[in-house]
């Protein structure tokens, strides 16, 4: 009888030490599932930043271009002129390749207003009384505003974060 309960126990103990090795295994292996993809997120969050501050960059950039427009010709420029049509393709050209990094890497919130701050920006052109161009000014302003409020959110930083 002795012998039978030294076997159950030895069985038990063996038992108990597989049991142990493999939940330990498990619980290792979750820990560095979890440690992956808070890498992988934090990598994509960085692209993501980079993505935003460079169509932010773009944009600023783009308004420069447009005052520079507006200073050189005042009344506007006829739109089926070729340096207008220049102008239009040169900004589509870069709006268009920020906005589809921006796109791919952001979230639905984030392509909207990229939509809207690319149309704000394409629609500045052509021929703009003051008034016109004070209020593309202030759409740019609105619409730039918005990619920030939501462009924040979705890297999760709130406003005033110093980096």
């Amino acid at each position: 009888m002795i012998e039978l309960e030294s076997y159950i126990l030895a069985i038990v103990a063996v038992a108990g030490t597989l049991l142990g090795a493999w939940l330990n295994a498990r619980l290792a292996r979750q820990a560095e599932n979890r440690r992956w993809e808070r890498e992988r997120e934090n990598r994509l969050n960085e692209k993501r930043l980079e993505a935003y501050l460079d169509y932010l960059a773009l944009g600023g950039r783009m308004q420069v271009w447009i005052t520079a427009y507006w200073a050189k010709y005042p009344g506007g420029i006829e739109r089926s002129s070729d340096e207008y049509q220049r102008l239009v393709e040169h900004m589509t050209q870069y709006t268009f390749e920020a906005s589809n990094r921006v796109k791919l890497l952001g979230t639905e919130a984030v392509s909207s207003t990229v939509s809207e701050l690319h149309i704000v920006l394409l629609s500045s052109l052509g021929e703009l009384t003051k008034q016109q161009q004070q209020d593309f000014q202030d759409r740019y302003a609105s619409a730039r505003g918005n990619f920030l409020k939501v462009a924040r959110a979705d890297l999760g930083i709130a406003v005033g974060t110093k980096m």
